[in-house]
């Protein structure tokens, strides 16, 4: 008879996992990963297969957050071929595609995803289905496919409008986010009228969501596909709240992109001193990069494939 597990190591274990889970809920993904493997540890010495592949599955998941895509791979490939808990299989196969779609590994990253969405819809979980047809989107934008990408993302809608409403994450907010990549991907297919179309639900979605930093994602998005459009005035609009959204909440992504939109539609709008001034922000937040104002007076932003970072 196999020994019953120490219960004072898996307190220990419960806790850190517990801990860890309110790091990570509240967006400190350091002490998240450092909680989280300190959980794998304990069930290592619990032996406990099961708990491993939770800590694993857990600590990819912040090293995504923390952007290391190469270090979030580990574990994750034996979880596939040993466990016997199909949402862990869908789990990690997920999130070794998405690790492999950041380093534009795609075409391996499809064979994740399928096995993914294989598992998601064997164990009738909507939400990861959901996530890996976003991904699955993701994916195909990056390969400079967008019109691809409009079927999966039309597919998560579609799972995302039935998902219960006590979900791990708000579902307003997630469904305005899905539309958003669908907005997006229809400007990037040369379909803007209706993507600008889809944009706006996504803004509209996004306000009842009160979901600040997507509001900002959905007004870049916007000013982006006027700018194509040939709507400079509309695209300046949505640009400036997208800026104001930045700097508000101090995204300093967001806050790049949407200078960098704005100062090709100051351009395009002949303010010249609104230009210099946009560049100079540009410049505060490149420091390790000495610019030019020339470069981007011939450097057209309409020219980019996104100015989006696409995230699952």
């Amino acid at each position: 008879m196999a020994n019953s597990p120490d219960p004072q190591l898996v307190e220990a274990h419960n806790q850190k996992v517990c801990q860890a889970v309110q790091a990570q809920a509240d967006g400190r993904y350091g002490l998240a990963l450092a909680l989280h493997e300190e959980a794998l540890d304990l069930a290592k010495q619990l032996e406990s297969r099961r708990m491993m592949h939770a800590a694993w599955l857990n600590r990819s998941s912040c090293l995504l957050s923390l952007n290391d895509p190469e270090g979030a791979q580990e574990g994750l490939a034996a979880i596939i071929l040993e466990s016997d808990k199909p949402r862990h299989v869908s789990q990690a196969a997920g999130q070794l595609a998405e690790t492999l779609v950041r380093q534009g590994r795609y075409e391996k990253a499809h064979n994740y995803l399928q096995t993914c969405l294989e598992q998601a819809r064997l164990t009738e979980d909507p939400w990861q289905e959901g996530w890996a047809l976003v991904l699955q989107g993701h994916s195909l934008v990056l390969q400079g496919q967008p019109e691809d990408a409009l079927e999966p993302y039309r597919r998560a809608i579609d799972v995302h409008q039935n998902l219960p409403l006590d979900g791990p994450t708000p579902l307003e907010g997630t469904l305005a986010s899905v539309i958003d990549f669908l907005g997006h991907a229809q400007v990037l297919a040369g379909q803007v009228p209706a993507g600008i179309g889809t944009l706006h639900k996504a803004r509209q979605l996004t306000i009842a969501a009160g979901h600040r930093r997507l509001l900002g994602e959905v007004e870049v998005d916007l000013g982006f596909a006027f700018l194509l459009a040939d709507r400079p005035r509309a695209g300046h609009r949505h640009a400036t709240r997208a800026l104001d959204v930045a700097l508000e909440g101090k995204y300093q992504e967001l806050e790049r992109n949407s200078t960098y939109l704005l100062m090709e539609l100051s351009l395009r709008l002949g303010r010249d001193d609104e230009f210099l001034s946009h560049f100079e922000r540009l410049q505060a937040l490149t420091p390790g990069m000495k610019l030019s104002p020339d470069f981007f007076r011939l450097f057209d932003v309409s020219d980019l494939v996104t100015l989006k970072e696409l995230r699952a």
